[in-house]
């Protein structure tokens, strides 16, 4: 395990047989069941350990059965460790659908967000221009107008273009709140 070297060509996990160790069950099988038959056999066999260690503790057979279950813990071991691999990739497309789900709802309550505003900032521009005497002169109004559209219009698109109309945007709010 430890300063042992890893070569990346190695099985995950290795064959019983690499190891020494006689396999007991056949090369193509159910897991499930070879993991059915493996319990009931370890249960029998401690039972019959149990019958050895009331009639006659010190005898041959005590050893055996106790070897007998070492056995098949380690072949049941090896069922388990082969299941594995499939258990963690379960586990991790079960996480990323988690973060998929988590990021989709998300998005669209960020989206959802974005509309409120546009629509405030709207609802804001038409009360200014409605106002009649405002602060504000009809120019920049409408450079607000069309910063507000190129925004709603444009704003799902990945370019520069968005950092400089949001640019735009902050500027002109700004000035408008300095004349005010």
């Amino acid at each position: 395990m430890f300063g042992v070297q890893m070569v990346n060509e190695d099985a995950i996990i290795r064959p019983l047989e690499s190891q020494g160790i006689k396999r007991l069950y056949p090369r193509e099988y159910d897991h499930k069941r070879e993991l059915k038959k493996m319990n009931a056999s370890i249960l029998v066999n401690f039972l019959d350990l149990l019958d050895v260690l009331v009639r006659c503790p010190d005898t041959q057979k005590r050893e055996e059965k106790c070897a007998d279950i070492a056995m098949l813990f380690i072949q049941m071991h090896h069922l388990i460790n082969e299941l594995r691999p499939h258990q963690a990739r379960e586990t991790i497309r079960v996480t990323l659908e988690c973060q998929k789900r988590t990021r989709n709802q998300l998005t669209s309550r960020l989206i959802k967000q974005i509309e409120r505003v546009n629509e405030m900032v709207s609802g804001c521009v038409a009360n200014i221009a409605e106002g009649g005497e405002s602060p504000v002169g009809v120019e920049e109004l409408d450079q607000l107008r069309q910063v507000i559209k190129g925004i709603a219009d444009e704003g799902s698109e990945e370019t520069g273009e968005d950092d400089v109309k949001i640019n735009q945007f902050d500027s002109l709010m700004c000035e408008i709140a300095e004349e005010i």
